[in-house]
C-alpha cells in the first residue's frame, strides 16, 4: 500500500447539535429559541459575520470554523458556547439541554414549521454496505437525536485516499464513542444514521 506524506496542515472541524428545553424539561423547537440566521459568535478574533449556532431541524447545531490547531478549534468552541449563554439570558425559561436522544411532545412539534420537522441528514456513503441509506424524513417522528460530523480538511496529495480514512477512524474514534456512549436509544439511533463505514465527502 502506498505511503502518505504530507507536511501540509490538515484542517478539522465539528458540527455538534443540542436541544433547548424549557423550565418543565420538555424540548423546545430551536426555530422558537434562535432567529432564522442563526446566533453570531460573541470573540471579534473569528470575526464579526461568524455564526456560532444554527437551525437544523427540531435541535440547533455548533458552526465553528475548521482549525488546523486543536486549542484554537477549542477557542471558538468556547466562544460560540458564550454567545449561546448571552442569548439565552435573554430569554425567560429556556435552557441548552445536552441529552443525545429526545421525544417531543406533539404539541411542539405540531407548532414548528415543516422545515424544522424534517431531518437535515445529507445522503453519506457506507463503506461497509453500499445499498445503506439514511431516512431523512422525520416529519412525524417524535423522537429526535443529537449528532454530528467531524470533519477533515486533507491536503491535495490526500484527497484522492480520503476513503482509505474511515475505517481508521472507526477503529480509533468510533469504537471509543460506542463505549462510552452506552444509552440504549443511542443503539436505536445506529441503525440509522451513524452506523459503522458511514461517511460524505463533500467539496469543501
Amino acid at each position: 500500500m502506498e505511503k502518505l506524506i504530507t507536511r501540509a496542515p490538515v484542517t478539522f472541524g465539528c458540527d455538534p447539535e443540542l436541544f433547548f428545553t424549557n423550565g418543565k424539561g420538555k424540548v423546545v423547537g430551536a426555530e422558537r429559541v434562535l432567529p432564522e440566521n442563526g446566533v453570531l459568535s460573541v470573540c471579534s478574533y473569528y470575526g464579526a459575520n461568524t455564526k456560532a449556532f444554527v437551525l437544523d431541524g427540531v435541535q440547533v447545531e455548533l458552526n465553528p470554523r475548521p482549525q488546523s490547531c486543536r486549542a484554537t478549534l477549542g477557542n471558538e468552541i468556547a466562544a460560540s458556547f458564550r454567545a449561546l449563554k448571552d442569548h439565552l439570558a435573554k430569554m425567560q425559561d429556556v435552557k441548552a439541554c445536552f441529552d443525545a436522544v429526545v421525544r417531543v411532545d406533539k404539541a411542539e412539534l405540531d407548532r414548528l414549521s415543516e422545515k424544522s420537522k424534517q431531518l437535515g441528514c445529507k445522503p453519506s456513503i457506507n463503506g461497509y454496505d453500499p445499498k445503506a441509506r439514511v431516512r431523512a424524513s422525520a416529519a412525524k417522528s417524535r423522537k429526535r437525536s443529537a449528532a454530528g460530523h467531524i470533519h477533515l480538511g486533507l491536503p491535495a496529495n490526500m484527497l484522492p485516499h480520503r476513503e482509505r480514512l474511515y475505517p481508521i477512524l472507526d477503529m480509533l474514534v468510533g469504537n471509543t464513542c460506542v463505549m462510552i456512549d452506552r444509552d440504549l436509544n443511542a443503539a436505536e439511533r445506529r441503525k440509522n444514521y451513524g452506523r459503522a463505514g458511514e461517511y460524505r465527502l463533500p467539496v469543501y
